[in-house]
């Protein structure tokens, strides 16, 4: 199991200097600053911590722009007792939230999973906040002009498992499940948009190896390998505006689906046949509705 942390800061400062025609004196400088920070970060879906929580704690007090910010990093972060502490109040923001991901094998050593040659299972979890800043030169203040959180389940559960001694060759299986999240605060427009990601791959190979086929009298080894995978991936995007409601009016949404067999056979060593089949069906608000069925074979002949 790996565990981290990473944070990041930024600043850019730039001064203007207008001198008199004369050369002997230079008014009052203009200066410009910005600042952002990166940091990991800590948001759980299933925790509550979602647009709804983000638009209840900035309705508690509408009045501060301050307290839009506030609310979305507070809504959006698990476990925000940090903030809280009177002594980590200030500096909260820049102490990184942990990140992880872990890799669980052997599972076929369990008596219940002996039928396996082999299983695993794997897991990550990475998300980012970002922040930018703007530096007032009026009350030397500095205020937020963006907020951005990111999470990532990369998978939310992974499968891998091997079985052998099935009908003479062998299995290999995989199964990855995906989903993310992306949510961008608009200082100025109080609106936060939302961009979900979800996407689930499977596949599954069969392997035989050095097979014995009678053909014109001869017998030749050959080797097969049939494999399926099918991938299904869902996109879409929202917008929520915090001044009215936390009802979001969807931008888009769209799926792709892909289902995939393919046989690759080989007669010993000298001819290789492969034969595929591909269907893509794609869906979304914006787009229409279409399906693509692809086909091939392909033979390669060695003589020597």
């Amino acid at each position: 199991m790996d565990i981290t942390w990473n944070v990041g800061w930024n600043k850019d400062q730039s001064t203007t200097y207008n001198v008199s025609s004369d050369g002997t004196h230079s008014i009052i400088p203009s200066i410009s600053s910005s600042q952002s920070i990166t940091r990991s970060f800590l948001t759980l879906p299933f925790f509550g911590n979602n647009i709804s929580k983000v638009f209840k704690e900035f309705n508690k007090n509408t009045d501060s722009t301050s307290n839009l910010t506030d609310a979305f990093m507070n809504g959006m972060e698990t476990f925000s007792f940090l903030s809280k502490i009177p002594i980590l109040k200030d500096f909260a923001k820049y102490i990184p939230r942990p990140n992880w991901s872990f890799i669980w094998s052997g599972l076929e050593k369990y008596p219940f999973l002996s039928f396996a040659q082999k299983i695993s299972i794997n897991h990550a979890y990475t998300s980012t906040y970002q922040e930018g800043l703007i530096f007032n030169p009026v009350d030397g203040k500095e205020e937020i002009q963006s907020q951005q959180v990111d999470y990532k389940f990369s998978p939310l559960i992974g499968i891998t498992a091997s079985f052998d001694k099935f009908f003479g060759g062998s299995i290999d299986f995989n199964l990855m499940y995906n989903t993310g999240a992306s949510y961008g605060l608009g200082v100025s427009t109080q609106n936060i948009s939302q961009q979900l990601t979800n996407s689930m791959n499977i596949t599954a190979t069969y392997k035989k190896s050095g097979f014995e086929f009678p053909f014109l009298g001869i017998s030749l080894k050959n080797d097969i390998e049939i494999a399926l995978s099918y991938t299904l991936g869902k996109t879409s995007s929202t917008v929520y505006d915090m001044t009215s409601s936390s009802d979001g009016v969807p931008q888009d949404q769209s799926s792709n689906t892909v289902i995939e067999p393919k046989i690759n056979y080989n007669m010993s060593s000298r001819v290789m046949l492969s034969i595929f089949y591909r269907r893509t069906n794609n869906q979304g608000l914006k787009i229409p509705t279409s399906t693509t069925n692809e086909a091939g074979v392909d033979v390669k002949i060695t003589i020597q």
